[in-house]
């Protein structure tokens, strides 16, 4: 039930945001994450490198303001990124460099991970994109899931990331997530 309250909450936060970010609250989100008190932070800072990340922020005269921070992976076209949108959840997603992504009749790709130093595996649900060449990390009934996978990006230095779709194409690739993206998880001070 607190899950839920949760995203009614940031629904409600990001739904009302006006198109300027730095109208943005630093603090937005107060949620639980592994039996801690957790907040995600979106950080207010200049487009360019914030170590291996890049961040830009572009303007659209219908759609708002964006902000994107994104690393490239060691394969042609893969690219894991994290954008904000005024109207929108914040969005983790994966180009993994193919063209045309397999699926049958459910569009979600189960993705494997190692972060570095950390060196455990772990499974993640993404959802397969309309143009079959983009999975985005599924939030939808999983809310924590997106928690999870912010916090690691923080913490973490490099991550490998493998792929499979139902035409049996594997695709591995490795990031170096050194820095941070725009947005952050960190536990309550006081805690």
């Amino acid at each position: 039930m607190k899950k839920f309250v949760v995203l009614i909450l940031w629904s409600i936060v990001l739904s009302g945001l006006s198109g300027c970010f730095n109208s943005i609250p630093t603090e937005f989100l107060e949620t639980q994450l592994s039996g801690e008190a957790s907040k995600v932070s979106l950080l207010t800072r200049s487009d360019g490198q914030n170590g291996a990340w890049t961040q830009k922020t572009e303007t659209d005269e219908f759609d708002g303001k964006s902000v994107m921070s994104y690393v490239l992976g060691d394969k042609d076209g893969s690219k894991l990124f994290v954008w904000t949108h005024k109207a929108s959840d914040s969005q983790i997603s994966l180009h993994n460099g193919d063209n045309h992504i397999c699926t049958k009749l459910n569009k979600i790709q189960y993705v494997r991970t190692i972060f570095y130093p950390e060196a455990k595996e772990f499974r993640w649900a993404f959802d397969l994109s309309t143009t079959k060449k983009q999975l985005d990390l599924r939030t939808s009934d999983i809310y924590p899931q997106k928690l999870e996978f912010l916090k690691r990006l923080e913490s973490q230095d490099a991550v490998s990331i493998r792929t499979e779709d139902t035409c049996g194409t594997v695709i591995t690739m490795k990031f170096n997530i050194k820095g941070s993206p725009h947005i952050v998880v960190s536990p309550e001070s006081g805690q």
